[in-house]
């Protein structure tokens, strides 16, 4: 009679997963902080979250990614919808403070 092998738990090298007796997860936490960091820098906003963090009408925020701005905030254009870095947003904001 052969034994079972066990089965494998798959995890990344930089997250920790725990499983509890029953084989679900319960815990995930990052592992190298600097990951972290690097995840939240990349962090992708909604128009909607754009215009609660400036303090502006979503309209604004619409006429500031057309093409003929001047000076657009950096943006990404997934199909119908608009999407931010955090990063990117906030180093524009510094960029208009001359």
């Amino acid at each position: 009679m052969e034994q079972a092998k066990p089965a494998v738990q798959q995890s990344y090298p930089q997250e920790r997963v725990s499983h509890d007796p029953t084989g679900s997860r319960i815990e995930f936490s990052i592992v190298n902080p600097s990951l972290a960091l690097q995840r939240s820098a990349g962090r992708l906003m909604t128009v909607k979250q754009v215009a609660e963090l400036l303090q502006v009408p979503l309209s604004w925020v619409y006429s500031q990614t057309r093409a003929r701005n001047r000076n657009r905030l950096p943006g990404l254009r997934l199909g119908k919808y608009w999407r931010f870095r955090e990063s990117e947003v906030l180093a524009w904001i510094e960029t208009q403070k001359s």
